[in-house]
């Protein structure tokens, strides 16, 4: 049972460790040691869902509704959720270590990123694209009003770039926002 034990001094938290609630809690950015302490009493208010223990048993504000899990109690849970290989996750991206060196400061083209992309079942579409599709919403004469204003508040998503407003207009988009 790997719980920090706090003291009204700042103690150092050692990784994996679990911190019970209510701690005053400070992470040094640079180093990124972690440590902790008590509250300083009549500072911080005591919510009704938080209870506090004597003095002489007091470890700190602990909150009686939730439980505290270590790195290796969660592991362990997570390791009994049956795998039923239906995975929301995609399955990872194809190794191209045989076309580029793991050294290479060369990035992918946009093709061979879309093509990557297709072997995972996903399609990268461009801004025109995402927009004819919903200028093709605004000109069909059976979409309803519901389908056509959220094609029009898609559409002003994209025309916030100035790019984007000319291309709705090259496009013939304006003319059907306008009307």
């Amino acid at each position: 049972d790997d719980v920090f034990e706090p003291s009204a001094d700042w103690k150092t938290i050692q990784p994996g460790q679990a911190i019970p609630a209510g701690l005053h809690v400070r992470m040094d950015l640079q180093s990124g040691k972690k440590e902790a302490k008590l509250l300083e009493e009549n500072k911080e208010e005591v919510e009704e869902s938080e209870s506090v223990l004597p003095r002489d048993q007091r470890r700190g504000i602990i909150n009686t509704n939730r439980k505290i899990f270590t790195k290796k109690e969660l592991s362990e849970m997570l390791s009994k959720i049956p795998d039923d290989g239906d995975s929301a996750i995609p399955p990872a991206l194809p190794d191209m270590s045989d076309k580029r060196t793991k050294n290479s400061s060369q990035n992918l083209t946009a093709e061979e990123l879309e093509a990557m992309l297709k072997t995972i079942g996903l399609n990268m579409r461009s801004e025109v694209e995402i927009m004819m599709t919903h200028v093709e919403t605004l000109a069909d004469s059976e979409a309803t009003n519901e389908a056509r204003l959220d094609a029009l508040n898609e559409l002003e998503f994209f025309v916030h770039q100035f790019d984007n407003a000319r291309d709705l207009n090259s496009i013939g988009g304006l003319v059907l926002v306008v009307r």
